[in-house]
């Protein structure tokens, strides 16, 4: 059950223009598999995120407000 959570989280991710494999494990190690953790925190802190660059937290956050209710 886990591991096809979190490959469907891995998906979701993947749809980001811009965010690559290495950032997407370092995301998913961020939020502990909690994608509305991701939609709702501060871009500060997730451009503080190894590998992360400010540029790809508005379209990160965007894609995850379209996507979850």
């Amino acid at each position: 059950f886990h591991r096809r959570r979190r490959e469907n989280l891995r998906l979701v991710l993947e749809q980001v223009p811009g965010i690559g494999p290495k950032q997407r494990v370092a995301l998913l190690d961020w939020c502990a598999g909690d994608l509305g953790k991701l939609r709702d925190a501060d871009p500060r802190a997730l451009a503080e995120i190894p590998g992360m660059h400010w540029e790809l937290v508005a379209p990160l956050q965007q894609h995850l407000r379209r996507i979850l209710p």
